[in-house]
């Protein structure tokens, strides 16, 4: 997972997780996957191949499976993606919902985001 959006646009993570989810570091793992990215070693371009897929609605299928939509009461709720990825996720998932979203900063740019990323700050808020 590529994170660390609450650094700002300068910077950016890397978060490792083996099939359990838990954490890849340095104890567990972390070095031998160094090694082996070290050593360049290259594709196997005859056993794999390379497939675009949008899986928005595949997981939305799967979070619904945990809470059905219909059952939700509506309520109000407001939105403020700051121009980030999330913007056509939140949309897909308030669309299933009988609830009212208020959306802000929902333009996706380049300048990563609209405003500071501290929410204690006044001018954040």
């Amino acid at each position: 997972m590529i994170s660390a959006s609450h650094l700002g646009k300068d910077y950016n993570g890397l978060k490792i997780v083996d099939s359990l989810s838990l954490p890849i570091a340095a104890g567990s793992g972390l070095k031998k996957i160094e090694n082996l990215i070290q050593r360049e070693i290259p594709l196997d371009k005859e056993n794999g191949s390379i497939q675009s897929k949008d899986v928005l609605y595949d997981y939305l299928d799967y979070l619904f499976k945990f809470v059905d939509p219909k059952k939700i009461k509506p309520f109000k709720i407001v939105l403020d993606t700051s121009a980030g990825s999330a913007n056509k996720f939140a949309s897909a998932i308030f669309d299933q919902l009988s609830c009212q979203a208020i959306k802000i900063n929902f333009h996706p740019h380049d300048e990563f985001f609209d405003h500071g990323l501290n929410p204690l700050l006044k001018e954040n808020q």
